[in-house]
């Protein structure tokens, strides 16, 4: 276990802008024994040239018929299958790594309970600016929560999880994780055949055996800004998250530490997600200067569960689309360091 070998996966769609990036940074890792295992999923742009020029043999490269979002699950299930590595990192082609990554959390193995090693994941934006929180979110970084960072009890971790505020405590991109646990789940886990790898993946790893978490970032998610043409098919996956995290719950509830969040204060919380992902994106619609379709999405605010917060944002965000202005004033003046790079 001195120097297990890393497998590395790499799903990439037009990610031209960022795939080198990515890349490079496995590249520049301190710790040597690693094959990284790049899935393209039949990009239309560059990402293909660019994969091509890295030579290095630990870099090995797949391209498959396009499946889009939906088949992510296949995607990361046939990287799975390819890898020859005894532990499995997740590296998407528009995020990146420190070079330190996993030098740092590959020691946590040589203790056989840990089933899942991670740091601290910071979002980023397109030109690598840091946006504003981070994963874990400070509250339970400070002071730390131990019993659920560590998953110690195994289990205790799942009590933040089922939070829809909290659901994200560790990201792909920051993690390292066993494999031979992983295939005990079965591989990624699917929710409705649909959605896989981070959410589903993590909480049912959560009852096989301990986490490790390093105060260190880990990893730098990228948030892209034209993202926001997604906004339906996030709040479709999350929904099938919250309904993952219901059955889940009920089949675990006597197996996990208590106490537990009941059931009602689980989807009380996930109700007040929607109106906060409709109006995220709005915002982000503004700052491309979509102005028509970021006042439908802030209209759709409105429609769910909402805090006085949210409808004062949607509606003055409503007012900014028709001056073709922005909503980022108002949450620097609000909180500063709110905002969202633009």
């Amino acid at each position: 276990m001195d120097e297990p070998l890393v497998s590395i996966l790499t799903p990439t769609y037009n990610h031209e802008a960022y795939i080198a990036q990515a890349v490079e940074s496995v590249l520049a890792q301190d710790y040597p024994n690693w094959e990284q295992i790049v899935l393209d999923d039949e990009s239309t742009d560059r990402t293909p040239e660019i994969i091509s020029r890295y030579r290095d043999p630990r870099v090995r490269s797949f391209r498959q018929k396009h499946r889009g979002f939906a088949g992510l699950a296949e995607t990361y299930n046939d990287g799975l299958r390819l890898a020859r590595g005894s532990l499995i990192a997740i590296l998407e082609g528009d995020d990146y790594w420190p070079s330190g990554k996993l030098a740092r959390l590959v020691p946590a193995f040589r203790d056989p309970r840990i089933v899942l090693a991670y740091g601290i994941t910071q979002p980023v934006n397109a030109l690598n600016q840091l946006w504003p929180r981070t994963i874990p979110s400070r509250r339970l970084l400070r002071p730390p929560r131990r019993e659920v960072l560590f998953n110690d009890p195994v289990g205790s971790a799942v009590r933040e999880m089922c939070k829809p505020d909290e659901g994200g405590f560790t990201f792909p991109c920051s993690t390292l994780i066993r494999r031979s646990a992983l295939e005990e789940c079965g591989g990624f886990v699917t929710v409705e055949d649909r959605h896989a790898v981070d959410y589903a993946t993590f909480m049912t790893l959560a009852t096989r055996g301990r986490f490790h978490f390093v105060p260190e970032i880990a990893g730098y998610y990228r948030r892209h800004l034209n993202q926001a043409n997604s906004s339906r098919g996030l709040e479709g996956m999350l929904r099938a998250d919250y309904r993952f995290c219901i059955r889940f719950l009920r089949e675990q509830w006597d197996r996990l530490p208590q106490p537990l969040p009941s059931l009602d204060c689980v989807r009380r919380r996930w109700e007040r997600l929607w109106s906060a992902i409709r109006l995220g994106q709005g915002r982000i619609l503004l700052l491309t200067r979509r102005w028509a379709e970021a006042r439908a999405e802030l209209a759709r605010v409105f429609q769910t569960p909402y805090s006085a917060m949210q409808a004062l944002g949607a509606g003055i965000g409503m007012a900014c689309s028709l001056i073709h202005r922005d909503l980022e004033p108002f949450y620097r003046a609000r909180r500063p360091g709110t905002s969202l790079p633009a």
